[in-house]
């Protein structure tokens, strides 16, 4: 047998057939406890040792293996092209009064209405100054040394995500470079949001998939090597076991 996997048999054997054996014995003995204890300590050592093995041999095997192929590559996103169905975004601009209190879940109802009305309050000025053309990012710097801050925030969101229906449906009638005339309730405090860009619902193409399904098969991969010299040691070891049990 060679000597790798002479090495391998000998680490499952230790690992998972011999700490059982000798817990079976001590059982028999009458010895319950310490033969828990001597196998779990047992169990322990020859883990961590196997573990460090088992993924340095999954890492030489699958550094073997040739890369996947444009082909190979196609043809899994053609299979799963749902998946990247992109939704429909809007690219919002947004200034947060932010509301730590709300993670409370105990706040007292009357003191989260006090809270929102206060940031409501706030923010119909801010959103007043919005409309005549002032720079959202430069009025929320303009207060960072104030107790309570305002947040600006400028990125894509898909649509149904982080509003209510009823928000998105103003949001989607609001003609681009426009704010929604009043502030909104979040679970993170009062804003304000402008429409920016829209990007309608579209399957991304390959090239921007590409990427993530190499990874996902040199992933597979990793597993299915892991799994098969698993799976060998353990048969190796059972077989063992029965040679040494006849």
């Amino acid at each position: 047998m060679e000597p790798l996997r002479e090495k391998a048999l000998e680490l499952a054997w230790t690992a998972f057939v011999r700490p059982q054996l000798i817990h079976e014995d001590a059982q028999a003995a009458g010895y319950v406890d310490l033969a828990t204890i001597q196998a779990r300590l047992k169990l322990e050592k020859s883990a961590i040792l196997g573990s460090a093995w088992l993924e340095e041999e999954t890492q030489r095997i699958t550094a073997e293996l040739p890369a996947p192929t444009t082909e190979e590559v196609q043809a899994r996103f053609h299979e799963q092209r749902e998946r990247f169905r992109a939704a429909e975004m809007y690219e919002l601009e947004r200034v947060l009064h932010p509301m730590e209190e709300l993670k409370d879940k105990t706040l007292n109802p009357a003191r989260r209405e006090f809270l929102y009305r206060e940031g409501e309050k706030r923010l119909t000025g801010t959103l007043a100054e919005l409309v005549t053309g002032a720079s959202p990012e430069q009025l929320a710097l303009a207060t960072s040394d104030e107790e309570r801050p305002l947040m600006f925030s400028r990125k894509w969101v898909s649509k149904g995500l982080e509003f209510p229906a009823e928000v998105w449906n103003e949001i989607k009638e609001q003609q681009s470079g426009q704010w929604l005339p009043k502030p909104i309730r979040t679970d993170q405090g009062v804003t304000v949001v402008r429409h920016v860009d829209y990007r309608a619902e579209r399957i991304r193409d390959f090239a921007e998939a590409r990427s993530q399904l190499t990874s996902e098969i040199k992933n597979e991969r990793i597993v299915e090597t892991r799994k098969g010299i698993l799976d060998t040691l353990l048969d190796e070891a059972k077989a063992k076991t029965e040679t040494l049990k006849r």
